[in-house]
């Protein structure tokens, strides 16, 4: 996950001395001028969903056996202790920070399927459900008037819905960006381009040996 400068990259690697399937994570430079830092995280399998928009912190989710999936945050320094922004008897996942650096959005199974929710950042308050018939893996447009998400199925699709964000969650237009998005992860495997006018998508083609990168689903909504 990149930081929104650019300058560093945070991933996940097994924790070899932990003596099972635990993910720890690292912030590392870019440019390859430096070596790997560990950033602390609780025991468990942690993977980094987000940067805030200073670059200070870093937004992982965190897996640990027999509890639900929760959002945490972490001082992208190594400084500091980890600590829950989402952690409910439900599993919520995927956050993503809004470029103000005000909200949080998400993906939380509360309602017994997969839903997009949008609540305070860091701060928790209420939260507001964004999709209406399943939806998962949101990103944010880079100037944060619109949030795109997946929508499960059997036809899975790309959705982008307009919002205005102030004293609360105003939700606008919903439209189609890409049908039969067969997608490769669960994660958000696609992302909004820096000016905000394209959607770059890594899609699963009936191919194994090919995939496509499809552009321009903002402006033009062609897949």
């Amino acid at each position: 996950m990149w930081s929104r400068n650019g300058r560093r990259i945070a991933f996940d690697g097994l924790d070899t001395a932990a003596g099972d399937q635990s993910k720890v994570l690292y912030a590392v430079p870019a440019d390859g001028t430096g070596r790997p830092q560990l950033v602390p995280t609780p025991h468990g399998r942690n993977y980094p969903s987000d940067w805030t928009p200073d670059d200070q912190y870093i937004v992982f989710d965190h897996n640990v056996a027999s509890r639900p999936v929760s959002i945490w945050m972490v001082q992208s320094d190594g400084k500091g202790e980890a600590r829950p922004i989402v952690e409910a008897t439900f599993d919520a996942s995927g956050g993503r920070v809004s470029p103000d650096g005000r909200w949080l959005a998400y993906e939380s199974n509360e309602t017994g399927q997969d839903e997009v929710y949008v609540q305070p950042f860091p701060a928790p308050g209420p939260r507001v459900r964004i999709s209406t018939a399943s939806g998962g893996a949101p990103s944010w447009t880079r100037n944060g008037r619109e949030l795109v998400y997946r929508v499960f199925g059997q036809t899975e699709q790309l959705v982008g819905v307009e919002l205005t964000l102030g004293a609360a969650v105003g939700i606008g237009a919903r439209r189609v960006l890409l049908r039969d998005a067969n997608m490769l992860l669960r994660i958000a495997d696609y992302d909004v381009t820096s000016d905000g006018r394209r959607v770059v998508a890594v899609i699963a083609p009936p191919s194994p040996n090919r995939f496509a990168v499809v552009l321009d689903l903002l402006t033009h909504r062609k897949r």
